[in-house]
This record gives C-alpha cells, structure tokens and sequence, in this order.
C-alpha cells in the first residue's frame, strides 16, 4: 500500500472514530505538556559553541585562566574623598560582605609578610649565569663595607624594626636578585599590592579581583552572584563609585535579552498569524489553524524534555519560526478540502503526495543540522524535525475531520496541450543565479566570538574602563605548557622561554619560568651556587664580621645569613614557597585540572604572537589560548558547518525532488526558488558588507528546505494543470512563515536577529520566485 493510499484509508477509519481520536489527541497534548513543564531553559550563549574538537578544549582551557570567572571592582576615590587608606578601608568593608563559598581573593593579603630567611632558600636555585656576575659583585670587600653603611642608615629610619628581619638574613642584598625575578609577574605594571587588593600610585584607584566559582555561562548562579555584589557595594560613601566587570554581567544581559524576546517575538509571531488567517481563510477552521502551531509547540518542547537535561533558551525561540513552517501543510490540506470536486478522503488523498514530500524536504534540510558539532544547533534540528512530523501528522491525520466540508469547488483544469518551456528566460535565470553565487562567495566569516552574545553599551564601557586604568592582562593570550607531572610542565614552560625570549624579546611576557624553572635547570643553578660558595664562602664568612663590626654590629648579627651560606640547597616545589609566604603569586600561574598539570604565560595577543603559533615555533604540549586563536577556530568550524550544510541539504533536496518527479528538468525548476533565496541572502550580505556567523549557518538550510517546498507544490500544479487552491496555498503558507522569521527580526538578541532577518530574506525571494516565475518557465498551451 501506497502512503497516499493509506492515508485514504486511515481518514475512512478515523471518520468511523472521531471521538476516540479526539479523546487520544487531548490525552496527548496533556501528557506533552506536563513533560514540557519540567524542561529547564538554559539561557547562555555557551550552548551555541562547538562542544567537541579543539575549540571545546581551548574553551576549558580559557577557563583554568588566571582572570577567569573572576569579577573585576575598581573603586574610584574624589580629590575630597580620601586617599589610599579611605579606599582601603572601603575596599576591605566590601570584601568581608563578598565571602566563600562564591567569593574567594585572587591576590594574597600582602600583610603576610615573606619569611626572608625562608625566601634566600629560594635562591641558589633560581641562580642563573647573568645574575652570578652580580652576585660576585656584591661581595667584595668593598661592596660589603657600603652595604653595611646602608643597613646601618635604614635600621635608623623610620621602617627599620620592619626591615631588621631581613638585613638579618640578607645583609648583601642577594635578595634584590630575586626580587628582580619576581617584578617580571607583575600583570598590573606600576600598581601596588595592598592588603590584597591593587592601589594606584596616587591613591585614588582601587582593583579588587574575586574569584568564583560560578561559571560565567550560568545564568541562574550569575543572577545570584550578581545580587550579592550588587548589595555589598550600596551605602559607598560619598565621593566614591564602583565599576564592576564580569563575564557574569555578560550571561545575565543574554538571559534577560532572551527571556524578553521570546516574550515580544512569540506575541508578534502569534498576531501575526492570526491576522494571515482572518484575512486568507474567514471561516471558523481559523481556530483550528491557530491552535496547531500550539499543539505542535507541545509536543515537540515535551521531547527536548525528554532528551536533553537543558534547552538553550534560543532553541525555544526558534519556536516562534515552527509556528510559521508546520501551519504550511496544515494550510495546503485546508485550501485542497475547500476547493474539492470529490469527498474530503479523496481531497486528502490527492494533497498528500506533494506535502509528504515537501515535508521530506524540509526535514533534509533540519537533518542536516544534526551533523554540527555545536549543541545548540542540534537541539534545534531535533526541535524542528520533530515539530515538522508532529505538524504533518496532525494536518493529513486531525485536521480533515475538524474542517467544514468544501464551499468552494475546483475551477476546471486547464486543457491539455503542448507543453512549452520559456528557454530564453531560463538562460536567464541561470545567467543570474550563476552571477548571484558569484558575487555571494566573496562573503567571509565572522570570527568574533561577540557576534553570537548579547553585549550592552554599559558593560562595554565598563570594560574599556578597566583596561584604560589596569591594562589589557585579562585580554591577554595564555600559552598552556601541558604535563603529565609538575615537573614535565615546567620543563616545556621552560623551552617556552627560550623560544619567546628568542622570537619575542620584548613582548611583555609574564612568565613562571624565572621563579620556577624545571628540575634540571635548578640541578645547574645549584651546581653553579655551590661553585661560588666554595670560592667566597670562606671570604664572605671572614670579611663580613669585619665589615659589619665598623658599624657597630654584633659578631652574631647575621648568623642567620651565614649558616644559609652552609647549608645544603633543596629543590623547589610548592611547599617550598608556600613556607616562603610567596605561594600565592605563583598559583596564579600554576594550575593542576584533571590529573593534568598547567603552567602558564602571559603576553599580548598580538599578530606576532598568532603567527608564531601558527608557524610551529612552539614547543611539544604548548598551546595558546586567547581570542584571536578562539576566533580562528570559530571561523573555520563556521565555514565547516556552512559548507557541510549546504551540500548535505542540496544534495537530500536534489536526491527528494529527482525521486518524486523522476525528470531531470521538473527537478531542476523544483530547485529554483530554493537557489534563489540562497543567492538574495548573499547578495544582500555583499552589498550590506556583512559576514557569516553561526545564526546565518543555521538559517540558509531552513531556506532551501522551504524554498524547495513551494517549489514541488507550484511543479505539480503546473503539470497537472489541476487547481487545488495551491497558489493561495503557497502564498499563505509563505506569509506565515514571514510572520513567524518577521518576529525574530524584532529580537534584540543577535542571534535571534540574524536567524529573522537571514530566513526573512531567503523566504522573501522565494516565494515570488515559485509563484511568479516557475509558471513563466514552464506554461502549457490551451
């Protein structure tokens, strides 16, 4: 049995039936709507990025960053407001309301002062072949007597209780070495470190930096988060204002743009449609019409539910675009009952052919979807085909036995005759879709990782701010050295170094490698510290006593400094500067995730640096993560998906149509319409100097699979000769699916936006094409 002859037989049984059927339908729909009640909206823009591949994993990487999910509060003092201290003081009010376990401190408290005795035993491991010569230097007679001079003068200043722990156990400035290292992590040049927060030189700006564990694509904690920093930062007193900066911000401001879209685009697209069918059907089979968009919205949110733990709230407002599609062939079964010669079974029977297989086709083209590697764009293909079969199931199965039987009879067929091709206008065609793509290709890809995100002029601002007063460092490019062990990633870190220090001399690299270099290269520091000791121990032990009594210090002052001379240096390891009071400096750029150590380098990202990766300059189990290197893999999992896209949805539109007409040319002007939208689409984004991102990706597949059904619908009008209303069809069913994308483009979403205004387009050209010019290409004489 043929479908179509089934779907005869099943409206004769379901006629003997109706109240069963329609008691099974309400069963239904309540069933799907319970279901649906449960589903969770997931309202971020994290959904809309590949979830496989190396951008997934250079996403989890941005997030072991040293600024990510951190929130930036800069604190701005008046001239009359106070200086640094008042600062301070609010600084530290505000922390103490911003507790674990959301809040936690980036910097240490700079209050716990460094054990130096603890510090120097960092040294002889840190020791490289330039700072030997300054070590040397420091400890000749000479340069020992003027050290003493200059402890003696700072003792007798006003910080010299402050400073006698460390002229103790430092009293030749060997620590000024290390110091020098440890300048070279300084992120915020120029800024001071104060009580864990970071002071301007003139006191009158303050950077607070929290951490969270909140991600910044959830938009529920963000919510939360958000009013927490919001309450600890009221009551400011006066003179003073706060700046907050967090990728958290950036989630709300998508969530509540999506919430009020859905809201604004769901009441336009439904309005929308209510007027379409006043006007084009002005019967009481309105109401059915209007409550199968509904109905098929159900029943396909009841099967998100029921596959997936969260729906991207983008997802849910592409149902506004369903309300538009699956009402079309509810619209072609309507219009062939209306202008029926023979019974309604017989009517359905005769439309069924060309919506089943214009639903093929617009099902090819949602297929195509499922093959993105980005889960959004899959929820929305499982969305679409199962709102496409739920509508196609409800228009040939339901709605025959709801709408009033036929007032309107079939005009007569138009007579047979000769069937004439319009060639001239065909080379036409042809001439301008072949110029159109032509022109379409120079396109390019958006590779903004912005361009799929909700972005307020505020929060800009905001940004822009920050990094005037604080620099770029949270913009900055992060090279992950990568090992199993500690001691693997410090050694790639290592010949990171190198590499940077020979191709990028002065890139401003903030580097661990100088504080923290990898076991070997400590074995050769160390070797090299003992060689010196062997060689001045002895002096530096005799001649600084010496040296030290000319100004009045005892024999034992700096006992501490000379048993650190004999002792037996050590490898370096967290715990190490941990003791030191130093460990927190260092996590900032040490990372443990995974069973998987990271350490990590800052540096601008520039061009050079982008370049430098790509040339194959960095070293095994380094990878660069910044926002250039995320917009290039965007980029070229856009053009993927765009070029994967298009051939697999031409190709199951040509293999759909070149089966159901079985000739070649009827094929070919099927495919008309559907090349036409594509080509108006890039037409129109040449002229308008606009690019592809993912919105457009997904919506030229929803233009060539509604394209190729007006197409088979205007086809077989025009070989058959016979009129089922299929004109009027086409054109209602093209102006709901208008109403429907028309929506989108009142979004102020840009995801949302771009989907409207790329199908609203696309459709746009369609439609008059398969109304107006399919039947100047083919025409039959009388």
């Amino acid at each position: 049995m043929t479908p179509v002859r089934g779907i005869q037989t099943c409206y004769a049984w379901l006629a003997r039936h109706r109240k069963r059927m329609y008691l099974l339908c309400l069963a239904l729909l309540v069933l799907c709507g319970a279901i649906m009640f449960k589903l969770q909206v997931r309202d971020d823009v994290g959904i809309m990025l590949p979830d496989s591949g190396s951008l997934q994993r250079s996403l989890a990487l941005m997030d072991m960053t040293p600024f990510a999910r951190t929130v930036f509060i800069e604190l701005q003092a008046s001239s009359d407001a106070g200086g640094g201290e008042a600062l301070l003081a609010v600084a530290k009010t505000v922390a103490a309301r911003l507790q674990p376990p959301h809040f936690s401190p980036v910097l240490p408290d700079s209050q716990t002062i460094p054990a130096p005795g603890k510090l120097m035993r960092l040294l002889p491991a840190l020791v490289d072949a330039d700072d030997m010569a300054a070590l040397k230097a420091r400890v000749t007679p000479e340069a020992m007597a003027q050290r003493m001079a200059g402890n003696y003068t700072t003792l007798l200043g006003m910080n010299g209780m402050l400073a006698k722990r460390f002229i103790q156990a430092d009293p030749l400035g060997f620590l000024e070495i290390l110091l020098a290292k440890w300048n070279r992590l300084q992120v915020f040049g120029g800024a001071q470190v104060r009580d864990g927060f970071l002071l301007k030189p003139d006191g009158r700006s303050l950077l607070m930096m929290l951490k969270t564990d909140v991600s910044v694509t959830d938009a529920g904690q963000s919510e939360t988060l958000m009013k927490e920093v919001d309450a600890a930062l009221q009551s400011l007193p006066v003179g003073m204002d706060a700046t907050v900066l967090s990728g958290h911000r950036y989630a709300l401001a998508n969530a509540g743009t999506i919430k009020s879209d859905l809201r604004r685009v769901f009441a336009a697209s439904g309005l929308g449609l209510l007027l379409i069918f006043m006007v084009f059907i002005r019967s009481r089979d309105v109401l059915w019409m209007a409550l199968l968009p509904g109905a098929v919205l159900v029943i396909a949110g009841a099967v998100l539910a029921g596959c997936y733990d969260a729906v991207s709230g983008i997802t849910l407002g592409f149902g506004a675009v369903l309300l538009g599609i699956t009402v079309d062939f509810a619209l072609h079964v309507w219009f062939a009952l209306r202008h029926a010669d023979g019974s309604p079974g017989q009517a359905v029977a005769r439309v069924a052919r060309p919506v089943l297989y214009g639903a093929a086709t617009s099902m090819g083209a949602f297929a195509a979807l499922l093959t993105s590697d980005i889960s959004g764009i899959r929820q929305l293909a499982v969305f679409a085909l199962v709102g496409l079969i739920s509508g196609l199931a409800l228009a040939l199965l339901v709605l025959p036995h709801l709408v009033r039987p036929a007032v309107v009879r079939s005009s007569a067929p138009l007579q047979a005759g000769a069937c004439r091709w319009n060639l001239p206008l065909a080379a036409l065609v042809i001439a301008v879709l072949g110029l159109g793509i032509w022109a379409g290709s120079g396109v390019g890809i958006d590779r903004q990782l912005r361009s799929v995100g909700m972005f307020p002029e505020e929060l800009q601002q905001a940004e822009q701010r920050i990094r005037r007063n604080w620099g770029g460092a949270r913009d900055s490019a992060v090279l992950f050295a990568e090992g199993a062990t500690l001691d693997q990633a410090l050694e790639r870190n290592h010949q990171l170094a190198e590499v940077l220090a020979k191709q990028l001399p002065h890139s401003g690299v903030v580097s661990l490698d100088p504080l923290w270099p990898p076991p070997e290269v400590q074995r050769v520091n160390r070797e090299r510290w003992a060689r010196f000791i062997a060689k001045h121990g002895s002096a530096i032990a005799s001649e600084l006593p010496v040296a030290a009594a000319g100004y009045g210090f005892s024999a034992q002052a700096f006992a501490p400094f000379l048993r650190f001379l004999s002792e037996s240096p050590a490898l370096l390891d967290a715990d190490i500067f941990d003791r030191a009071g130093v460990a927190g400096l260092n996590g900032l750029l040490h990372v443990a995730h995974d069973a998987r150590q990271y350490v990590l380098t800052l540096l601008p990202d520039t061009p050079e640096v982008q370049r430098m990766a790509a040339s194959g300059a960095l070293p095994q189990g380094v990878i660069l993560v910044s926002n250039q290197a995320l917009g290039r893999m965007l980029g070229r999992g856009i053009s993927k998906d765009f070029i994967l896209f298009i051939c697999v949805a031409c190709s199951c539109m040509f293999l759909l149509l070149l089966l159901f007409f079985r000739r070649m040319e009827f094929t070919l002007l099927a495919m008309v319409p559907l090349l036409s939208g594509i080509v108006a689409v890039l037409v129109l984004m040449r002229l308008s100097g606009g690019s592809f991102n993912l919105f457009n990706v997904v919506a030229l597949p929803l233009v060539i699979g509604l394209g190729a059904d007006y197409g088979i619908f205007m086809v077989c009008k025009l070989r058959s000769g016979a009129d089922l209303g299929t004109s009027r069809a086409v054109l209602v069913s093209g102006l709901t699916t208008v109403a429907g994308f028309g929506a989108l483009v009142l979004a102020r979403h840009p995801g949302l936006h771009t989907l409207g205004c790329t199908v609203l387009v696309g459709v746009g050209m369609a439609i008059p094409v398969a109304l107006l010019l399919l039947p100047a290409l083919y025409r039959r004489t009388t």
